[in-house]
């Protein structure tokens, strides 16, 4: 040994020798070190190992070994669990050989091995893990068929990388394995590979045409990458194969329809939903194509199907919805009994009476309407806002006021969120005159939602029936701020406007209530003039008093006034005479007492004058 250090022979050598003296440990060492020296003498001392366990457990050293774990290789590990296995003492082999692998997981016949101990303790998954890893390292170990087969297993376990390098180990063995390439195309599917998958599929079906599955599963790639005619073709050759798959159908109804061929879709659905009248997709898929053909009233036997089937399918209810609320052209006696059935179907879902409300609305069966959707609120309080707009506007179609208004005032309550519920009800109270209610209704939307300018308008008008004319501005200038355009600068000028006129009116309602009182108070007959310089009364008045009060020339001033103003009263022109009569100014007098006749001859009065003032100035009448 001193001259031959690196001798492979002389360790293995040493290394029987060691074992015919027990001396296991250094047996071990030498079997070691040879083969390290040598790895090809790894075959040649593959039965001296296995004899030196044998011999190690015959001579009840085994324990031994197990009890010092740490003194051992990979090699000595899996040589240990090979003994244990023999022995049947499967749960420590297993021990072993993960104690080997985790010291070299390059040691494929410790998987291999671990792998042939699961399946003695029915570790099926366990099993096929370790399997799949010991082929890793040996790919040769298994033959093409064998590697399809673990890569199938693993594609029920949706074990996609695992899968993929099954499939693609059993076609670099065997390249015209058909099965390979079909289940390297479906685990490149699933993991939205699709460029492979499309290579994969195509591959399968050189190789056996006639496996209709891959002419359908190519047609789910071309659907999802909306190739449509090429989906179509697909699905097409996979439907000659196999007539009997519903799903080829139905799938060939999607890309149909995508393709506009709206006759050729149901009869594509038709057909899938005679091999599966359950799948409440083709019923509803079926009944989209209908309404592109505006066949109506099948559309609304399809989507009436659907939801037979599935209960809980939002899109055929807003179908069935959006049908009778767009005015559509259908047999209403007809539709009416698949409408009265959705509740019968599911009679504890909302929906169904939504839509049957929504179609006895259409219908004007007002009465079925609210009772449908006051039964949908009562299954489910937190509708959207059109539904209770949808009752509230029946019932007051109806006439039944109290209860729109009380259907409304449960929602500003309890859901400030549904502001346009909040609008209708500021509305019903608008049209009803109550204002200050209204008011506080059209505040809070403000509140919740300050972007709809509706809502401004509405209590801005609303302020201004209750003549709070700084409040009904201040809420158009707030709106001015979050929206800046010019109708909403006119209008608060119109306000501003409308309330001055308002002002004014009331002003002079107070001075000619103080007039009335006291007709003698001239400060108040000047007030009111200069709050409604057109009124005639207000300059006739306060010319009287001022005549009265022997203010002849102030009262002459006020009495033509009067007349610039309009006035062609007969008895403001015969006062006016008297007044300038009085300053003997007759040659006037006499032209307003004419006036005053001429504007009324049946005055004996006036003519009188008349004729005295001629006879004063001695002229002829």
């Amino acid at each position: 040994m001193a001259l031959q250090p690196d001798s492979a022979e002389i360790h293995a050598n040493l290394g029987t020798l060691a074992a015919h003296q027990q001396e296991w440990s250094v047996a071990l060492q030498s079997f070691r070190r040879a083969i390290a020296l040598k790895p090809e003498l790894a075959t040649a001392l593959q039965p001296n190992l296995d004899q030196l366990w044998t011999q190690i457990d015959q001579s009840g050293a085994l324990q031994a070994f197990l009890d010092q774990p740490d003194q051992l290789e990979a090699i000595d590990h899996q040589m240990l669990g090979d003994c244990l296995l023999k022995k049947e003492q499967v749960e420590a082999a297993v021990q072993c050989y993960e104690n080997a692998i985790a010291i070299d997981p390059t040691l494929a016949t410790a998987f291999w091995n671990l792998s042939l101990a699961h399946k003695q303790l029915g570790h099926s998954e366990a099993m096929l893990t370790t399997y799949f890893q010991a082929l890793c390292l040996q790919p040769d170990w298994a033959t093409a068929e064998e590697h399809c087969k673990l890569g199938n297993h693993f594609l029920q376990q949706e074990q996609w990388d695992q899968a993929i390098a099954c499939y693609e180990r059993s076609i670099a063995q065997d390249a015209a394995l058909a099965e390979a390439h079909f289940g390297l195309g479906t685990a490149l599917q699933k993991m939205e590979r699709l460029e492979g998958a499309i290579e994969a599929y195509e591959r399968a079906i050189e190789l056996q045409p006639e496996a209709w599955l891959t002419h359908h599963n190519l047609g789910d790639i071309f659907l999802e990458q909306k190739q449509w005619f090429q989906a179509v073709e697909a699905y097409e050759r996979s439907i000659a194969l196999n007539p009997l798959y519903s799903w080829s159908h139905n799938n060939l109804g999607d890309a149909l329809i995508e393709l506009e061929q709206w006759q050729a879709a149901t009869e594509s659905y038709r057909k899938a939903i005679l091999l599966k009248p359950d799948f409440y997709w083709s019923h509803y898929n079926l009944g989209d194509a209908f309404i592109a053909l505006g066949q109506w009233d099948e559309a609304i036997k399809s989507y009436c199907c659907a939801i037979e089937i599935n209960q809980n399918l939002l899109l055929a209810y807003q179908k069935l919805q959006d049908i009778s609320r767009r005015n559509r052209c259908f047999d209403e006696v007809a539709a009416k009994g698949c409408y009265q059935q959705l509740p019968q179907r599911a009679p504890n879902n909302a929906l169904a009476h939504i839509v049957l409300g929504g179609f006895q609305e259409k219908v004007e069966d007002q009465a079925g309407a609210i009772a449908s959707y006051q039964r949908a609120i009562e299954l489910q309080p937190e509708q959207p806002a059109w539904v209770y707009l949808s009752l509230t506007q029946m019932l007051i179609k109806s006439e039944r006021w109290d209860e729109a208004r009380l259907v409304c005032q449960n929602v500003v309550d309890s859901r400030p969120e549904l502001w346009l519920v909040h609008q209708k009800f500021g509305d019903l109270l608008i049209e009803k005159q109550q204002w200050k209610e209204a008011a506080s209704v059209f505040q809070k939307i403000i509140d919740y939602n300050p972007n709809f300018l509706s809502s401004y308008e509405k209590l801005s008008n609303v302020l201004v029936k209750l003549e709070r004319w700084e409040e009904a501005i201040n809420v158009l200038n707030l709106a001015a701020k979050l929206h800046e355009n010019s109708s909403i600068h006119q209008r608060i000028g119109d306000l501003h406007k409308q309330a001055s006129e308002v002002f004014i009116k009331k002003a002079f309602d107070s001075y000619w209530k103080s007039i009335q009182l006291d007709d003698k108070n001239i400060e108040s007959y000047h007030s009111a003039i200069q709050v409604n310089p057109s009124s005639t009364n207000l300059y006739v008045g306060l010319a009287d008093t001022l005549a009265k009060e022997k203010k002849l020339h102030e009262a002459i001033v006020f009495y033509k006034a009067s007349f610039q103003f309009g006035d062609r009263a007969p008895e403001t022109y015969f006062k006016l005479g008297r007044v300038l009569e009085e300053q003997e100014n007759f040659v006037e007098a006499l032209k307003c007492y004419r006036e005053a006749y001429r504007l009324n001859s049946t005055e004996t009065s006036y003519l009188s004058k008349v004729e005295e003032t001629c006879k004063h100035l001695k002229m002829k009448i």
